[in-house]
């Protein structure tokens, strides 16, 4: 009732975070401005401009990018030579220790028996993992031969190439301005040029900047996967725009709850009409900075086919996979797979959110 609320002293890391220092001939550099040019795998150069603090040091927080980024730094002074710059990145993760003793284990390690035969679940992994190796190899003999025979969309192209898993709803709308939407080239502000091309969409004016609303609801925008605030839209030129998304739902990459937003991405390396990348400067000194695991597509045996034949006992537990199944207004969703050799039930596992209200959908259940 005083409105004095618990204090938190442990704070979950935003991300990726990592403690970079900033060193001129082995002494700390203090308030120093400093450029960091990240070169991040299909999307190009970007240029991100930092200040460290009375000791040398700065952080970078909030990064989402999968595998590795290579980046090259440069002092925005041009009096001190790049020979005497060192830069040193660290991880900046806090881990709280255990003040207690752990719990009593009823287990104890002992000595195999070299005679003795694996346990089942250890047999079960082993001719799993030498199937899906298989799997694996076959997998890639397939995808070569489809790349050559089917023509992909050039939209869906570009949105998997610009947006990253964690940007990706089910009711999203997709705006390519490469290949298409010339009329966009000529709009002042991108929000505009959405009014009246998606349903549902309403612009409301406060101080001059367009705020968009779904349905009465206000939603986020977000440049290139980071949220900016509705007043710097009107400074992204539409000629710079690669493409535009407008997701209606919850999607992972949000904030907010479900009023969905307007992802805005800006032409890249790569991309018609974009900077090259050859302008990046070679000379630079370049660190290297790991991320997430990179992502893996679920690949599944189709028997249908003869590379797949020869596998002589397939005991998957997996056998089918979706984290991105997409189902049709009144139309039932059909799934097709391929059973393993021992199966006899199935374990039945769904996971989304309702259309209605945005509510978690779980189900989990054994079908005989």
């Amino acid at each position: 009732m005083a409105g004095t609320f618990p204090i938190i002293s442990y704070k979950s890391q935003p991300y990726i975070s990592y403690k970079g220092k900033v060193s001129i001939q082995g002494k700390p550099a203090p308030n120093t401005d400093m450029n960091l040019l990240f070169s991040m795998p299909d999307q190009g150069i970007k240029i991100h401009q930092v200040k460290t603090d009375a000791n040398g040091f700065f952080s970078l927080r909030g990064l989402i990018f999968e595998d590795a980024i290579k980046f090259s730094y440069q002092l925005n002074d041009p009096k001190i030579p790049k020979e005497q710059v060192q830069v040193i990145f660290q991880p900046d993760y806090s881990f709280v220790p255990l003040k207690k003793s752990l719990p009593e284990n009823p287990y104890s390690l002992v000595l195999r028996n070299l005679e003795d035969e694996p346990d089942s679940e250890i047999q079960r992994y082993a001719i799993t993992k030498n199937t899906q190796s298989t799997i694996n190899e076959k997998a890639t003999l397939i995808k070569e031969v489809l790349l050559k025979g089917i023509k992909r969309n050039k939209t869906q192209e570009l949105n998997d190439k610009l947006s990253g898993p964690l940007f990706r709803g089910a009711n999203e709308t997709v705006f390519d301005l490469v290949n298409d939407n010339n009329s966009a080239q000529g709009s002042i502000n991108i929000l505009q040029w959405l009014q009246g091309r998606v349903a549902g969409l309403t612009l409301a004016s406060d101080m001059g900047n367009y705020i968009p609303k779904l349905r009465g609801s206000t939603m986020n925008i977000y440049l290139d996967e980071m949220k900016i605030d509705p007043s710097m839209v009107s400074s992204v030129s539409a000629a710079d725009i690669a493409m535009v998304k407008v997701i209606k739902d919850y999607f992972a990459g949000g904030s907010g709850g479900g009023s969905g937003a307007i992802a805005i991405y800006t032409k890249r390396g790569g991309i018609t009409g974009s900077v090259s990348d050859s302008t990046v400067p070679t000379k630079l000194k370049q660190i290297t900075l790991n991320g997430f695991d990179k992502e893996i597509s679920f690949v599944s045996p189709m028997y249908n086919d003869e590379n797949f034949k020869n596998i002589s006992q397939d005991v998957r537990s997996t056998l089918y996979w979706n984290p991105y199944l997409k189902t049709e207004p009144k139309e039932s969703p059909e799934i097709q797979f391929f059973n393993n050799d021992d199966a006899k039930n199935y374990k039945v596992i769904l996971m989304g959110f309702d259309e209605k209200d945005y509510a978690p959908v779980y189900y989990n259940e054994t079908v005989k």
